[in-house]
């Protein structure tokens, strides 16, 4: 990162913002009627990184639409999550990136709801 790139972040900080900079999709893809979508292409191995988890979830608050192209099933778009859900069961390579932790409390709290 070069120096104006540092002041710029450190700008944005202060105010508030989070400033992502690792994790980004391979593609932003702007369709024929005019909506922007990102999208990550993952070969039949990949898995997701944690900064990748950390930047999707982000981009979704914000109100962007992450897919992921899987080479497994190239014929789909998936969303992200349910593509982390199913190559990693919310953990990869790197150890748990907490998503799985999350998505199985959720779960829990609505089978028992009792249990809280």
């Amino acid at each position: 990162m070069n120096e104006a790139e540092e002041r710029f972040r450190r700008l944005m900080l202060e105010r508030g913002a989070k400033v992502l900079r690792s994790g980004w999709p391979d593609f932003l893809v702007i369709t024929a009627a005019g909506s922007a979508l990102a999208v990550e292409v993952k070969s039949d191995g990949d898995r997701m990184r944690p900064a990748q988890v950390r930047t999707f979830e982000a981009l979704e608050a914000a109100g962007l639409e992450i897919r992921v192209w899987w080479a497994r099933r190239p014929e789909s778009l998936m969303r992200w999550r349910e593509f982390l859900r199913i190559t990693t069961d919310g953990r990869n390579r790197s150890g748990s990136c907490g998503v799985g932790e999350r998505i199985k409390a959720a779960v829990g709290a609505f089978i028992h709801p009792d249990k809280r």
